[in-house]
């Protein structure tokens, strides 16, 4: 995040926000990611020289554009044939469901990157049945660790961070031996191959986010010597690791505070190294972060805005940002104030779910419709270092759940918004650096929120999006998103949005709302499974009532 965290990416304002339930005291926070395309007017020349290699956008769908799931080249027909053998993955039905509240909202049928059901990996989460990214960070390399990533999220999709000036005395000569990046003072010595031995022994896929300097945002980059020795940094890591780590995407720098046109001339020079050698690495912008509402700094907007701009000529794959909770933050009060994820921005118009349409926008706009955007980071809405409490835990799992289904439902023309999030520092949590923001309980138990992270994702990984059935951003109605799964079966995803109240911390408002499903005809069988995986079988009828809360719940529907 920005530095109102520390080291991990918010500047020593020290604000904590890893945004809990509401009102948060500032200390500290950690983020950052890029997200990069290349230069809109070369695409069309490139394309021709990059077909073998493939390149995104380059309209030929190759082996490793499949595997990534997030390039438009790869758009897998329905009419493919299922690794079953014989069968069709059939286009997503439409049934007529008619909600019975006042306000019937139009069904939207969505374009989403799908795959048949039967080609999804049982067990592995890291693309789901429409192509959608999930994953997280390896914030500790402890069993409890391990066994949180490979057992409940099931990804292999795994965030690194490191910086330069951790690995280096110069920032010319680089060495395995750094400077360890998960701590805010970081003096213990850190091995950069064990690190590396770690991911590949778990089969995981690194995604690196390397940044120049430890200090307040990379803003120790002055000048173009400094973005060479960046340039360095990036080309030493990713030539040694490429194969060992399995990278596919690279982040450039976290929360960066630079001159504008430097953070530019890095990317660009970044990009150039790494593509001319490593065609099929895909490349992020840096780690934008602008979650706070009003924004408190200007000159990350300022930043986004001038990589948006096509006239200069930013070079990227993909955009990259920290989706953290948005929030208001108080400077004198050293208060943050957290927002429900369906909340509309007041005025900074990229915060929260909603605001990553503007960015949709703006890449669609400049022609850029090859470029997906993925969120690289974010984590619980529990504030650095708190202990983690049934309640807050809960709370957590209800916010996580809500904004991950709304990331990855959110569409603009008819089009999935975003390619993929990542979410947790996944580490038992403590009081120092990156590990304040451990997912895990001290011990190293699962909280509630991985748990329930975990079975949103397991979810998804076998339903395909169809549209949405009831919801919009900044009313209070019941939410509901409907998945299916060949001809025979359905997913309804509901809950009802929290209630904000100006200066209020985030919170249960033990309400409930009322609400009719009506199906085309009658289910075989319904089975209800609420946030904590516990299930309950539903009275088969055309027309089924539901009850929603604050938290998520899944209605399947067999025919």
């Amino acid at each position: 995040m920005k530095k109102y965290f520390s080291q991990s990416g918010f500047t020593p304002i020290q604000i904590i926000l890893s945004i809990f339930a509401g009102t948060i005291v500032l200390g500290g926070i950690v983020g950052g990611v890029l997200y990069y395309s290349k230069s809109p007017q070369k695409l069309t020349e490139q394309n021709t020289q990059q077909q073998q290699q493939g390149k995104c956008g380059d309209g030929i769908c190759q082996d490793v554009e499949k595997a990534r799931g997030v390039c438009g080249d790869c758009k897998i027909s329905q009419e493919q044939k299922t690794d079953t053998g014989g069968g069709t993955a059939e286009e997503p039905r439409q049934t007529e469901e008619k909600p019975t509240q006042s306000q019937q909202p139009a069904q939207q049928q969505v374009t989403t990157q799908t795959r048949p059901v039967s080609q999804t990996t049982k067990g592995d989460n890291s693309l789901d049945a429409d192509g959608f990214l999930w994953g997280t960070e390896a914030t500790g390399e402890s069993s409890a660790t391990t066994n949180a990533i490979k057992n409940t999220l099931q990804t292999k999709y795994v965030k690194f961070r490191i910086f330069a000036d951790s690995c280096s005395a110069d920032l010319k000569t680089f060495s395995a031996s750094c400077a360890n990046p998960r701590l805010s003072n970081p003096k213990q010595n850190f091995n950069l191959d064990d690190t590396v031995d770690y991911y590949s022994q778990n089969s995981w896929s690194m995604v690196p986010m390397l940044s120049y300097s430890s200090d307040d945002r990379n803003s120790s980059i002055k000048n173009s010597d400094n973005v060479d020795s960046y340039v360095d940094f990036v080309y030493w890591f990713v030539k040694t690791y490429h194969k060992k780590a399995n990278i596919k995407y690279l982040e450039l720098m976290n929360v960066p505070n630079i001159n504008k046109t430097l953070l530019l001339e890095a990317q660009n020079k970044v990009y150039d190294k790494i593509k001319g050698e490593f065609p099929d690495i895909l490349i992020g912008t840096p780690g934008f972060e602008y979650w706070d509402d009003p924004i408190n700094t200007e000159n990350m907007i300022d930043e986004i805005e001038y990589f948006l701009d096509k006239n200069n000529g930013a070079k990227f794959d993909f955009w990259a940002f920290h989706g953290y909770a948005s929030a208001s933050v108080n400077m004198q009060k050293k208060e943050v104030v957290v927002f429900s994820p369906t909340m509309k921005p007041t005025s900074n118009k990229y915060s929260n779910v909603y605001g990553a349409l503007e960015i949709k926008k703006a890449l669609v706009a400049n022609g850029w419709t090859d470029r997906p955007v993925i969120d690289l980071e974010h984590s619980m809405i529990i504030k650095p270092g708190e202990t983690i409490t049934s309640d807050n835990d809960k709370l957590a799992a209800t916010y996580a759940t809500q904004e991950l289904l709304l990331k990855k439902t959110l569409t603009y023309n008819g089009k999935s918004a975003l390619a993929g999030a990542m979410i947790f520092k996944v580490a038992e949590r403590k009081s120092l650096g990156e590990f304040a923001y451990g997912a895990l309980n001290p011990d190293g138990s699962l909280t509630k929120t991985i748990q329930a992270v975990g079975l949103l994702w397991s979810k998804l990984n076998v339903y395909n999006y169809n549209s949405k059935i009831s919801g919009d951003f900044g009313k209070d109605d019941i939410w509901v998103e409907k998945f299916t799964s060949g001809a025979d079966k359905e997913l309804y995803i509901f809950f009802k949005p929290f209630e904000y109240k100006s200066g209020q911390s985030l919170a249960f408002d033990n309400k409930t709302i009322n609400y009719t499903l009506n199906l085309s005809k009658t289910p075989k069988s319904v089975t209800l499974t609420d946030i904590d995986g516990k299930t309950s079988s539903v009275s088969a009828s055309k027309s089924i009532a539901l009850q929603a809360t604050n938290s998520l719940k899944y209605l399947e529907i067999s025919y």
